[in-house]
């Protein structure tokens, strides 16, 4: 009964809604803006992309340890067919392949961690920049590339 006490009292295209809800508007001081220039937002989206690998050593490092591993073992063979040679050079050359192999591997690991970890941060620092250019209407710039680390 109730319902058709208020159908009946409104027109048929009328549409009746209410919400209330409150925000918090952050004051000046608690939210100061600085003023860049595009020109050098620009600037800085394009040195992110620029950023040198201060570890681009590792992966001579670790190439030259599998390189040693490989020459190394392949070496064994020929070695264990000469004759009269010192019993402690086939253990060594057996230790000598596996510790470079362990290293080289240990090596590209870590450097492997290094990597995700930073193009994790430099991508965070790109979306972050996107977002800000959002909120003030821009377009953002197409991402910024982060391939060469």
């Amino acid at each position: 009964m109730n319902d058709q006490n208020i159908q009946q009292s409104q027109p048929d295209n009328a549409l009746n809604w209410k919400h209330e809800e409150s925000i918090a508007v952050p004051s000046p001081d608690q939210e100061k803006r600085m003023a860049v220039r595009i020109a050098d937002w620009d600037r800085i989206r394009d040195r992110l992309s620029q950023i040198s690998d201060p570890f681009a050593w590792v992966p001579i490092i670790y190439s030259i340890l599998f390189g040693v591993a490989g020459t190394s073992g392949l070496s064994i063979i020929p070695i264990c067919l000469t004759e009269n040679r010192p019993a402690w050079v086939i253990p060594l050359y057996i230790i000598i392949t596996f510790l470079s192999l362990f290293t080289g591997s240990a090596f590209v690991a870590i450097y492997r961690i290094f990597l995700r970890k930073r193009k994790s941060g430099t991508t965070g620092i790109v979306k972050d920049m996107d977002s800000i250019e959002a909120m003030f209407g821009m377009q953002p710039k197409a991402s910024t590339s982060t391939s060469n680390q």
